[in-house]
């Protein structure tokens, strides 16, 4: 006899759907789908759920959105062969095309797993995307059949906010501490590289610029990450030292928000933190002329293949005079929580000088959303 299969949690669910966790969360606030059990603050999906998840991601390839789905009376709670034949319903009325005879007790198939140690494509369906992530073949769809949403489905695109709640009197006093609290919510919710931020600056010429970078650093000094000093951010933040940082954990409903100045750090802590890359990140730094314009990428794999040549000979791969970190000061901080309605929680803390006697303290405010 098959031994039944265990439920299993939101981030194995979403691994073998090919979705991300957060569009699981999205299914779930709008009915569509439910974890079997709850347990510990965790999610717990069933094969059945799983089946219904596969259904869901089939009204998004059938064009039919959502929040439509719903409106014609598709709701999430019934079995999947039901949610297939009303689907398939769904998508006549509207002059689709039926993909093959369907009977009663049809459903789509349910999709393999994948193998052990698999990771499902980056950038995993959203909530009304069309087709999986896929990079092959890209520029020719592209230019052959683009699909892109219309006006008016972009602005359907919206979700219903209400995870937690910002309450003045239950925070702490000091940002930081609350933002190792976010933080290590996020990588306890699985949250997809916890430690991106994007990182804005402005450069000689008064434009700002945006990128995303990691967190590699934090204490009471600030925030620090590494980078090329030759490169297009550090030659802004040598121009103009002053940085924004925002960390959107949009699966946890949450955003926060730095602004401060920014300095380099000290060659130690550079290379303390250097030593600790992968080898192959050391031989990258100084096989990159980061920000630079380069022929082709032939020409990188070659600087590359250089490189690890020229080091082969060594037992260490030693910082490039070109390369260190940055700190990040905190002036100020915002945390932003989702909540229904669109009356969200903005809190703000402020860095004050204060007095000889009190020190630096941290003024905190509500921002109206």
């Amino acid at each position: 006899m098959d031994t039944p299969r265990l439920p299993v949690p939101i981030g194995e669910a979403a691994r073998r759907c090919g979705v991300a966790t957060s569009t699981l969360r999205y299914y779930e606030e709008r009915a569509l789908v439910s974890p079997s059990r709850r347990s510990g603050g965790r999610r717990w999906y069933g094969q059945e759920d799983l089946r219904r998840i596969v259904v869901v991601q089939l009204a998004q390839r059938l064009a039919e959105s959502l929040d439509a789905w719903i409106a014609r009376g598709v709701p999430g709670s019934v079995p999947g062969s039901g949610l297939a034949s009303g689907l398939m319903d769904a998508h006549d009325e509207t002059g689709g095309t039926r993909r093959g005879p369907r009977s009663a007790g049809d459903e789509p198939p349910f999709r393999p797993e994948p193998p052990l140690g698999a990771e499902p494509p980056f950038g995993s369906e959203p909530p009304f995307g069309s087709e999986p992530a896929s990079f092959e073949g890209a520029a020719h769809r592209s230019a052959q059949s683009p699909q892109l949403p219309s006006a008016a489905r972009l602005a359907e695109l919206r979700r219903r906010y209400g995870r937690a709640e910002l309450v003045e009197s239950e925070i702490p006093g000091d940002p930081l501490v609350l933002f190792h609290t976010w933080l290590a919510d996020a990588l306890a919710e699985g949250v997809p590289e916890p430690n991106a931020m994007v990182v804005a600056t402005v450069g000689v010429d008064g434009l700002p610029s945006a990128r995303t970078v990691l967190l590699k650093g934090l204490d009471e000094r600030g925030f620090v990450f590494y980078t090329n000093y030759g490169s297009a951010k550090a030659a802004d933040l040598d121009a103009h030292p002053n940085a924004a940082l925002v960390f959107p954990w949009h699966a946890m409903e949450r955003q926060v928000r730095v602004t401060g100045s920014a300095g380099r750090v000290t060659r130690e802590e550079s290379a303390a933190y250097f030593a600790s890359r992968p080898l192959e990140s050391r031989l990258g730094a100084w096989a990159s002329p980061q920000s630079q314009v380069v022929a082709d990428r032939e020409s990188l794999d070659r600087a590359y293949a250089e490189t690890a040549e020229r080091f082969a000979v060594t037992e260490d791969v030693p910082i490039p005079d070109f390369w260190g970190g940055y700190r990040v000061r905190p002036e100020v901080v915002e945390f932003w929580q989702g909540r229904h309605g669109r009356m969200h929680d903005r809190i703000r803390y402020r860095r004050t000088e204060g007095t000889e006697r009190t020190g630096e303290r941290w003024i905190v405010e509500r921002l109206a959303p």
